[in-house]
């Protein structure tokens, strides 16, 4: 029986307080990545002595113009002061701030079209909810992330750290956001489907052997089971390659999208996946729980997410373990990125599914052909030394309710000086790149 306690639950995280903030620090973001990117052009009002510098940014509306502080950084970036943003209309200083009416109000500043604004918005709305979502849960301490497990972190952060509208999800609603989002902790099992050859293609590294791998992926006794039924089904299991597919993706395009390809059995679903996963910060990769040494599995996804339909070019699904080959031979063979201890996580096996119809149209939008695919990555758990542990680089942006950076909180667990930490990052990171760059092109 459906409670009124279970209808509204997706609410629940929804008051005036939480929006306000989340708006406010989306609001910060927004403002400081247009400056960066010379889309916003505020005035300089004043500076204060320790570079505090004093903002007004009009927008399209005469009576309506924002005012904030921030302090100037390196690279053309502004760390603006949240509690600084005011929104001034017919001279009365507003409190509120809503961030879906800042850019409706420079539409023609910013120079978007109504049919874009729009989608921006919604786009701007489901992050909203997620933000305020995430800030509802309380979040960890810098202190106590900094000593968390990799997936902890990984389910702890808010997202893509520059792009404005990084939790959009447009496609999820609010049951999928609370299944499927890495946010929301929720574990998921994928859906292993069996696609025919005519129309699915496997691509591997020259090192690998279909067989192998899917013994390694799935186990041999478990691969056993699902040829099987591939038998029981009248088909030649020889015939056939697995996929694992996001059970949105299924419940929502597949199933309709490829209903004939089910009747005449050039696909066929098959059960779900044993080994249960966590989603990623890109919502459509996934770790393996169950085993973390085995890949991350890249799924295809049909949702607009950071202004992309997460779906899985054929074309880059064609090329993914080649081009994975052609580099780590290049790591072997250069002895600086040796001595480095670089290692480059590779995308190992792909899978692409041709649709019988869309893929007939000529200049057809990009994400019809793009509703079925899968890549394996390799786990950096393989990798680990004794003593290592795992954080994307993400991470380190990460700044707590109490304002303290993780950063900040990582260099003070070491114990050695900011300018020593900054300088053993800057080798495990910036020369290898560097090296990659300029040696490599």
């Amino acid at each position: 029986m459906i409670t009124p306690e279970n209808t509204f639950k997706d609410a629940q995280h929804l008051n005036a307080v939480t929006w306000d903030q989340v708006n406010r620090n989306l609001l910060a973001k927004s403002i400081a990545e247009l400056m960066r990117e010379d889309v916003a052009k505020p005035q300089i009002i004043s500076k204060d002595e320790d570079g505090l510098t004093h903002f007004i940014l009009d927008t399209d509306k005469e009576n309506i113009y924002y005012s904030f502080s921030a302090y100037p950084r390196f690279l053309h970036y502004w760390h603006i002061v949240k509690e600084s943003i005011y929104k001034i209309e017919n001279e009365v200083k507003l409190d509120h701030i809503d961030v879906p009416n800042f850019f409706i109000e420079l539409q023609e500043t910013f120079g978007v079209n109504s049919f874009t604004l729009a989608h921006y918005v919604e786009e701007l709305l489901h992050t909203l909810y997620a933000d305020a979502f995430i800030h509802s849960r309380r979040r960890l301490s810098a202190s106590k992330l900094a000593d968390a497990d990799f997936q902890t972190i990984e389910h702890s952060l808010d997202g893509h750290p520059w792009v404005i509208v990084n939790k959009g999800r447009i496609g999820f609603d609010s049951k999928d956001y609370e299944n499927f989002t890495p946010e929301s902790g929720q574990k998921t099992r994928l859906v292993w489907v069996a696609a025919h050859k005519n129309r699915a293609t496997l691509r591997l590294q020259s090192d690998m052997n279909e067989q192998s791998f899917y013994e390694n992926e799935i186990g041999a006794e478990k691969l056993s089971e699902l040829k099987n039924k591939l038998n029981q089904s009248k088909v030649n299991p020889d015939d056939y390659i697995f996929i694992p597919v996001h059970l949105w993706q299924w419940q929502n395009k597949l199933v309709m999208q490829f209903a004939n390809d089910i009747a005449s059995k050039n696909l066929i679903p098959l059960e779900l996946t044993e080994d249960i996963y966590s989603p990623q910060q890109s919502i459509r990769t996934f770790f393996n729980q169950s085993k973390p040494n085995k890949h991350y599995v890249k799924t295809s996804m049909s949702i607009l997410n950071t202004s992309h339909i997460r779906g899985l070019c054929p074309k880059q699904l064609s090329i993914a373990p080649l081009l994975t080959e052609y580099i780590k031979d290049i790591l072997k063979k250069d002895q600086h990125l040796q001595k480095m201890g670089v290692v480059l996580l590779g995308e190992m096996v792909s899978v692409s599914y041709t649709h019988p119809n869309y893929s007939k149209i000529e200049n057809y939008p990009y994400q019809y052909n793009e509703y079925l695919g899968a890549m394996w990555r390799e786990s950096p758990i393989n990798f680990l030394k004794h003593g290592e542990n795992l954080m994307t680089m993400a991470a380190l942006l990460y700044v707590d309710d109490h304002g303290k950076s993780l950063v900040e909180e990582l260099i003070e667990k070491s114990g050695i000086s900011t300018e020593q930490w900054l300088k053993a990052y800057m080798t495990a990171y910036l020369k290898p790149v560097l090296q990659i760059y300029y040696q490599h092109s």
